[in-house]
């Protein structure tokens, strides 16, 4: 995602203009279907290596985003399909990117599985939209 994000999509060859608009804030929502790719290493060293991949590639991702809006507020979401398998990494991403972007804010939601394939329900995506605008009400002072 890190490098088609630049991009006007993800079937583009054109690059997004960064100025033709500027968020207030910025919320990723990454780990699913990462976990799968994680999960299908050979070995513990190759599931280890994709692991170390997917937090650095993370982390690299929240640093493109501050350097090109340094005023956006910036929001990693986790848990909406309970990825328990990469709760973990999404504390590790957290703690690097603070680093980099103290103002950084994360929010663990979790979704209630009961949509198709495990991903949340209708009702399950109204409940978690609502506490996040609350959330981003709180921290952008709105």
């Amino acid at each position: 995602m890190h490098d088609k994000y630049k991009f006007v999509d993800v079937y583009s060859n054109e690059l997004w203009d960064t100025t033709s608009y500027v968020p207030d804030v910025i919320i990723t929502n990454f780990g699913t279907n990462d976990l799968s790719y994680i999960d299908v290493g050979s070995n513990d060293l190759e599931k280890a290596n994709r692991r170390e991949n997917f937090i650095a590639t993370y982390v690299d991702f929240i640093d493109y985003l501050h350097r090109t809006y340094p005023n956006a507020q910036i929001v990693i979401l986790y848990g909406l399909m309970n990825e328990s398998g990469v709760y973990e990494d999404h504390e590790t991403i957290y703690a690097r990117a603070k680093e980099i972007y103290p103002d950084l804010v994360m929010y663990k939601i979790n979704g209630d599985g009961k949509g198709y394939n495990s991903h949340p329900s209708i009702t399950s995506h109204r409940a978690i939209a609502d506490t996040l605008i609350e959330n981003i009400k709180e921290i952008m002072n709105w």
